[in-house]
């Protein structure tokens, strides 16, 4: 008779499973949200360099502003629910997996095989980016509507 507090190896990798579909779900709406993003600004750089109005750079910035901020507050969130399944795997592997080798969580030495910056880093380096740019575009048009 096995006690509640025993693991059953069999629903660990169950769980495993779980995990791993439940990071790689959540790793493809994060890439979807920022693929939206760029194309989104892509969209409004255009618009502010085809459009002739006055008030256009002011207002088109500010959209930007405005989904820089929304992506910038949504992106630890949705990558913090990623830290939490890579966690969870980590566990059940150390628990399951005992050659680090075939492990799908990456162990401190296998990161160093790797190289390159995360691509967490460069999403939060890419919306702090275009947010800057969004601030900028709206001081110019602001700079612009007060001389003309």
């Amino acid at each position: 008779m096995s006690s509640k507090n025993e693991t059953n190896p069999e629903e660990l990798w169950k769980q495993l499973q779980n995990a791993v579909t439940a990071r790689s779900s959540q790793d493809q709406v994060i890439w979807s949200i920022f693929g939206i993003f760029w194309a989104a600004n892509a969209l409004l750089l255009v618009a502010i360099f085809t459009s002739s109005g006055r008030y256009v750079v002011i207002v088109i910035s500010a959209v930007g502003i405005f989904t820089s901020i929304v992506w910038m507050l949504l992106l630890p969130r949705a990558v913090g629910h990623i830290s939490v399944y890579e966690d969870v795997m980590r566990d059940i592997e150390n628990i399951l997996v005992k050659n680090p080798n075939f492990r799908l969580t990456l162990e401190p030495n296998a990161k160093t095989r790797i190289s390159g910056p995360q691509a967490r880093v460069v999403m939060r380096w890419a919306v702090r980016g275009f947010l800057t740019i969004w601030i900028l575009g709206f001081g110019i048009g602001l700079c612009l509507l007060l001389h003309s």
